[in-house]
C-alpha cells in the first residue's frame, strides 16, 4: 500500500474517532439545550403569574372602594333612620325615606361588587396555584436531567479523553504533510470537521455537489483530496441508492 492509501486509510479511521467525539458531546449539548428551553418556560410562567397577581392587587383595592362607599352609605343610612321619625312635614318625611332607600340598594350593590370581586379573586389564586405547580414540575424535570447530564458528562468525559487518545495515535501514524493539512482544516472548520465522506454526489461536510472527477480520485487513492467549497477533506464515497455510481 502506497503513503495516499495509506494516509487515507488512516484519515478514514480518524473521521471516526471525530464523529464519535462530536456525537457524545453533541448528546451533552442537547441536553444543555432541553433544559434551557425548560428554564425559558418557567420564566414565562413567572411572567404570567407577576400579572395575575397585578390583577388581584387591583381588585383587592377595589374592594377596600367598595367597603369606603358602604361606610358612607351606612353613615347616610344611619343619620336618614336617625331622623325620620322626628320629621315636620310629609315632603321632609319622603327625602329622608328615599335617602333611606338609596342608601339601602347602595349598599347591597357594594355587598354584590365585593362578592364578584372575590370570586374573582379566588379565580386569580387559582391560576396562581396552577402556574406554580407546573413551575413545580417543570422544575423536577430539569432536575432530573441535570441529574442524567451530570452522568452523561462524566462518562462522556471519559470516552472523549479515550478517544482523543486513540485520534493522537492514528494522527501519529500519519504523512507529516498530510497530518498538517489534516490539523490546518480543522482548525480553519467552523464546525470542527475535518474529514467527511461523499454521499451520493454531495460532500458531507456542506452538501455541495462533488465533481465526477473528484470523486474518481477519492476511489483511486491518488492524492488527498479536498472539497472545493468547504476545504474538508474527502476519504470516501458512499451511495445509498443502490444503483448511483459514480456517472451520477
Amino acid at each position: 500500500m502506497d503513503s495516499v492509501s495509506r494516509d487515507v486509510e488512516i484519515l478514514k479511521k480518524i473521521m471516526s474517532v471525530d464523529d464519535e467525539i462530536a456525537f457524545s458531546s453533541n448528546h451533552v449539548n442537547s441536553m444543555k439545550e432541553i433544559i434551557n428551553s425548560k428554564i425559558l418556560l418557567v420564566e414565562k410562567l413567572k411572567e404570567k403569574i407577576d400579572i395575575v397577581k397585578k390583577k388581584k392587587e387591583n381588585e383587592e383595592k377595589n374592594i377596600a372602594v367598595e367597603n369606603d362607599k358602604i361606610s358612607v352609605y351606612e353613615s347616610q343610612l344611619a343619620n336618614a333612620k336617625s331622623k325620620i321619625d322626628n320629621v315636620l312635614s310629609e315632603r321632609e318625611f319622603e327625602a329622608l325615606n328615599e335617602q333611606i332607600e338609596v342608601s339601602t340598594i347602595s349598599i347591597e350593590l357594594c355587598k354584590k361588587n365585593i362578592k364578584r370581586i372575590v370570586d374573582l379573586i379566588q379565580d386569580y389564586n387559582g391560576e396562581i396555584d396552577e402556574f406554580n405547580f407546573k413551575i413545580k414540575c417543570i422544575n423536577d424535570e430539569i432536575k432530573k436531567i441535570e441529574d442524567q447530564v451530570s452522568l452523561i458528562f462524566a462518562d462522556s468525559n471519559e470516552k472523549i479523553d479515550v478517544l482523543a487518545e486513540r485520534r493522537c495515535a492514528l494522527l501519529d501514524e500519519l504523512g507529516s504533510d498530510t497530518r498538517v493539512l489534516y490539523e490546518s482544516t480543522k482548525n480553519n472548520s467552523t464546525n470542527g470537521i475535518a474529514i467527511v465522506s461523499v454521499v451520493d454526489g454531495f460532500c458531507g461536510g456542506c452538501f455541495l455537489t462533488v465533481t465526477k472527477q473528484k470523486r474518481l480520485d477519492i476511489l483511486q487513492h491518488d492524492r488527498i483530496v479536498l472539497c472545493e467549497s468547504c476545504g474538508s477533506i474527502l476519504v470516501d464515497v458512499v451511495n445509498t441508492d443502490e444503483d448511483s455510481c459514480i456517472s451520477g
